[in-house]
């Protein structure tokens, strides 16, 4: 069950719920909005591919979406130091840092346990939910600060005033803003029931544009894309809405099977209700059971270790920004032991290979198809048509 992080107590903060209400429309633009998202990604980043001595390293302590540490998420460009990770820093620095966060957070809770529509909210709690929850860049949050006073500002404004008001003027980050309105109205309204409050794990920013880019994106074997998927900001609830156009254009998925691999993956997430918590059980659970369970929740790196302990190691580098997971290989009718075989690049000749990743490959699927049954979230999406993975 997700749970809201602690919040502290302090009563004078409630003095901020309702400060700034009644503004009767938006503030003039003073100046102009500087800043592009051009500067700041300008330089790209590496991205180290895993070596072999990864993929034969079964421990799965390393792995990122296994046991990763939990971190708070923030804006982009002031991301936050536990005690435990301010090595280095300055002390005092880093206390001012976590005391201004703990009071936006403190602004926020005390808005939800409230349970103040998201109309209602003033100027500065809309601020911090724009900051911290939705992950929006710094300039865009300097931009609603001078312009948005208010929750109902903010819930009516246009896709047309978003660009000239705040100056969002890629297309996926005004998608990004649009769907998280629609989502905290909908939570903070009156009708939304508390269960349904509870079980909503992308209020919080939980699994935000550097989830995806960072994490998801090399669970599912596409750390290529992890550059133009950050450029464009894109969070988990923006995936099930991005279209074939979207990947093509903005995202620069090309290849057909690639696109195809993050569908899967977006369903694997929408089975799992976009917990991360218990996407990450799962995974250790099939560690732990010798990669015999959960195909559901591989991830790439997962399939590769498979791959070393039924003795096909030599092969497992291939899968390598491949797209290959766990929720192709159970959802994706199409995908067959001869799919694997062809990315994997496993000779016809000699079968014995290809025998044994053709047996191996049939018991995990049996293995893990009668769990599918558990998972009672509704599907969401259909499946997408039928693709070659040599479709580009």
């Amino acid at each position: 069950m997700f749970t809201l992080p602690h919040r502290t107590n302090n009563p004078t903060m409630n003095k901020y719920h309702m400060s700034g209400m009644g503004t009767p429309g938006l503030k003039k633009k003073q100046g102009s909005f500087k800043g592009s998202l051009g500067k700041f990604f300008g330089r790209k980043e590496k991205y180290r591919k895993d070596g072999l001595v990864d993929y034969y390293n079964d421990g799965g302590g390393s792995e990122s979406e296994v046991g990763s540490q939990e971190s708070l998420p923030g804006a982009m460009g002031t991301p936050y130091h536990s005690s435990k990770s301010a090595n280095g820093m300055n002390g005092s620095m880093n206390t001012e840092v976590d005391r201004v966060r703990h009071k936006k957070l403190d602004l926020l809770h005390g808005a939800i346990d409230d349970q103040i529509p998201f109309a209602q909210w003033s100027g500065p709690v809309v601020v911090a939910w724009l900051e911290l929850w939705v992950g929006m860049p710094a300039w865009y949050v300097a931009a609603c600060r001078a312009n948005v006073k208010s929750g109902a500002i903010m819930s009516a404004l246009s896709d047309g005033e978003i660009q000239r008001e705040i100056g969002i003027s890629n297309y996926l980050h005004r998608l990004k803003l649009r769907l998280a309105i629609q989502e905290i109205v909908e939570y903070t309204s009156s009708s939304t029931n508390r269960k349904a409050r509870i079980m909503n794990p992308l209020i919080f920013g939980d699994m935000n544009h550097e989830w995806v880019a960072s994490e998801w994106l090399p669970m599912m074997g596409l750390p290529q894309y992890r550059h133009s998927f950050m450029e464009c900001l894109v969070d988990a609830r923006m995936l099930s809405h991005l279209t074939k156009k979207d990947f093509q254009r903005q995202l620069k998925v090309v290849d057909s099977f690639h696109r195809n691999s993050i569908t899967f993956g977006i369903k694997v997430l929408s089975k799992l209700n976009y917990d991360r918590k218990e996407m990450e059980r799962l995974q250790k659970e099939a560690i732990n059971a010798n990669y015999e369970v959960n195909l559901l929740v591989w991830s790439n790196r997962m399939v590769a270790q498979w791959l070393c302990r039924i003795g096909l190691e030599d092969f497992a580098p291939n899968l390598s920004e491949s797209g290959v997971h766990g929720g192709v290989m159970l959802l994706d009718p199409e995908f067959a032991f001869q799919s694997l075989a062809i990315l994997l690049k496993i000779p016809a000749n000699p079968n014995r290979y290809r025998g044994i990743l053709e047996r191996e490959y049939s018991l995990v699927r049996r293995n893990s198809e009668h769990s599918l049954s558990l998972f009672s979230h509704p599907e969401n999406m259909s499946l997408p048509p039928k693709t070659s993975v040599h479709d580009n």
